[in-house]
């Protein structure tokens, strides 16, 4: 699957190269796309400040949850969902209980985290400061 700056989720099937699933709603680019490790649960993350999840068999999302900022990077692990936005702040969610975030962390990264990974164990966080070659990395347990 592959966001795209068209505002799109696109689904495609990796044998053809063809799109089997084009799904709208958001109303500003798809900068982070996800699906869940049994393959039933997709997300998208959007500058319009949203996360959306959707079913491939209907059109229209079928959870949306407001960010408060741009989204740039997400992930999903389990029952965790975790999601970077443009003022630093990295949202964690219980997705069996997705109203609001249970945990909310502010990035020490000088700007936004670009990246963000689940792991079993920690939620690690990677961001590129965009004044440095370099990349820097920080961990948070949740």
């Amino acid at each position: 699957m592959s966001g795209s700056l068209d505002k799109t989720l696109k689904v495609w099937d990796v044998a053809t190269g063809k799109v089997i699933h084009r799904l709208t709603g958001h109303g500003h680019k798809v900068m982070a796309a996800t699906v869940s490790a049994d393959g039933k649960l997709l997300a998208t993350g959007s500058w319009d400040k949203t996360v959306k999840f959707w079913d491939c068999r209907q059109q229209n999302p079928a959870n949306v949850i407001k960010c408060p900022e741009r989204v740039y990077s997400m992930d999903i692990y389990g029952s965790l969902m975790v999601v970077a936005c443009a003022n630093r702040k990295i949202q964690v969610f219980n997705l069996e209980e997705i109203s609001r975030p249970f945990s909310e962390i502010e990035s020490p990264m000088k700007f936004q985290t670009r990246c963000v990974s689940c792991f079993p164990d920690a939620v690690w966080l990677v961001s590129l400061d965009l004044f440095s070659p370099l990349m820097s990395s920080f961990c948070v347990c949740v």
